[in-house]
C-alpha cells in the first residue's frame, strides 16, 4: 500500500561516508514502485539517467535492444528536487516500458501520483500541466476504492496502458464507470 511520505530517503552520508546520488535514488524508487505496483519487466536494462535538451522528461530506448535511458530536463542540473520529481515519474514508466509512447491517463496519473508521494509533496500546484494534474487526481480517486488495485491489475496485464475498464471493474465492481473510462483512455 502506498502512503504519503513513506519513500523519504535523504541524500545524507551513509555510515561508510558515501552519499545517496540521483542514481542510488533511482534504485530506491524502483524498489518502492515494484513493492507498491508489481515487478518491473527485467527484459529491459536501465542504463542510467542523463540530462537532455527536451521539454519534458522521458524514457529513451537507444538501439532498440532492450536498453532504457531516463532523460531528465536540463534545468534539473541545479535543482535536485525537480530532478527527483521527474525521476520518480519516469520510474513508473520503467515498470513495463512502452517504447511506442502511447500511454493512458492511468499510467500518467500513476506516474504523477508516485512522484508526488515519493517526494512527500502534498500540494498539486507543483504539477505544471493540467492534464497531468487531472490524471493524478483520477488515480487518487481510483486508489480510494482499492489501494491495491494497480498491483492486482498488473497481475492480469503488466502494461499499465493496456489495463482495460473491464479489468478494473472485475477487480472492483463498485468503481465509478465514468472514472474507469477516463482512466483507460489515451493520455493527451
Amino acid at each position: 500500500m502506498l502512503h504519503d511520505n513513506i519513500f523519504s530517503c535523504e541524500l545524507l552520508p551513509s555510515k561508510d561516508g558515501y552519499t545517496f546520488t540521483i542514481v542510488s535514488k533511482l534504485g530506491h524508487m524502483l524498489h518502492e514502485a515494484e513493492r507498491s505496483f508489481g515487478q518491473r519487466n527485467k527484459d529491459y536494462t536501465i542504463l542510467g539517467i542523463e540530462l537532455a535538451d527536451i521539454k519534458q522528461p522521458q524514457t529513451w530506448f537507444p538501439g532498440d535492444c532492450g536498453h532504457i535511458i531516463i532523460q531528465l530536463t536540463e534545468d534539473c542540473i541545479n535543482d535536485m528536487d525537480k530532478a527527483l520529481f521527474q525521476l520518480a515519474h519516469e520510474t513508473i514508466h520503467c515498470l513495463e516500458p512502452n517504447k511506442y509512447g502511447s500511454t493512458t491517463v492511468l499510467e500518467e496519473g500513476l506516474a504523477t501520483y508516485f512522484s508526488m508521494n515519493y517526494n512527500g509533496i502534498n500540494d498539486d500546484s507543483v504539477i505544471d500541466l493540467e492534464p497531468y494534474k487531472l490524471a493524478y487526481h483520477n488515480v487518487k480517486r481510483l486508489l480510494k476504492y482499492d489501494d491495491m488495485i494497480i498491483l492486482k491489475a498488473r497481475t492480469l496485464e503488466p502494461n499499465l496502458s493496456l489495463i482495460t475498464a473491464d479489468m478494473l471493474h472485475k477487480l472492483c465492481p463498485s468503481i465509478d464507470k465514468k472514472l474507469v473510462q477516463e482512466l483507460t483512455r489515451m493520455f493527451v
